[in-house]
């Protein structure tokens, strides 16, 4: 018999696998100087998500999903390139031996026309988180993605500054909402949508960020 247990482990495991998927779909899209053209992105998409990694798009309607991604990846592909600015690096592992923090930034980004540095996350998220432009609150007593997130980018920028001696002018989140339908033993990823960048405010709280040793290692 699959247990509930063992059927909540396959579901985390699988929001792992198909999270650093993306992560990694991105990185890949956004810092390669010869992956332009939308069909380009498509064929990304098509070799870098697979059944095997927890499932993704409806055959019914699969052409049409990774379409409408590879449109969205493109134009924020173009929309980074019309700012000027260039990935100067992705995938940074960050760690602070101090604090015992540790990180990755999965985008890091030069504007050649200001001489700013800014950081992007990338995130998959469980249905839409946001509304109108805004992020949707936590439940009662938790805080909501924008402050969860706002926490974690803070800190990158801290150790960026620390380590590295890169300061941060600003920080964003690139948000993938992911629709799930059930299988027998666990579920599967039907639908990937690209959310707008969200800009997060990492000004106030760059000197201060709030360590949570709880959730000491973000990815």
């Amino acid at each position: 018999t699959f247990s509930e247990e063992a059927r909540k482990s396959v579901l985390v495991q699988n929001s792992i696998r198909l999270g650093d998927r993306f992560d990694s779909l991105l990185r890949d899209v956004l810092s390669r100087d010869n992956v332009d053209s939308t069909s380009d992105i498509l064929r990304k998409i098509k070799e870098g998500i697979t059944e095997k990694d927890g499932g993704f798009l409806d055959e019914r309607e699969g052409t049409t999903q990774q379409q409408k991604l590879a449109e969205g990846l493109s134009s924020l592909k173009e929309s980074l390139e019309k700012r000027g600015e260039e990935v100067y690096a992705e995938g940074i592992v960050l760690y602070d031996a101090e604090q015992k923090i540790a990180g990755t930034v999965d985008l890091l980004t030069y504007n050649k026309n200001t001489g700013e540095f800014s950081l992007y996350d990338i995130k998959t998220i469980r249905g839409n988180k946001i509304k109108d432009g805004k992020w949707k609150q936590g439940y009662k007593g938790k805080d909501s993605h924008e402050e969860k997130w706002t926490k974690q980018l803070s800190v990158y920028a801290m150790m960026l500054r620390n380590t590295h001696g890169i300061k941060v002018s600003s920080a964003s989140v690139i948000p993938i909402s992911l629709t799930y339908e059930a299988t027998k033993h666990t579920e599967r990823a039907t639908t990937a949508v690209l959310e707008e960048t969200q800009a997060i405010d990492i000004r106030d709280s760059v000197g201060r960020a709030e360590v949570n040793q709880e959730s000491s290692v973000w990815s």
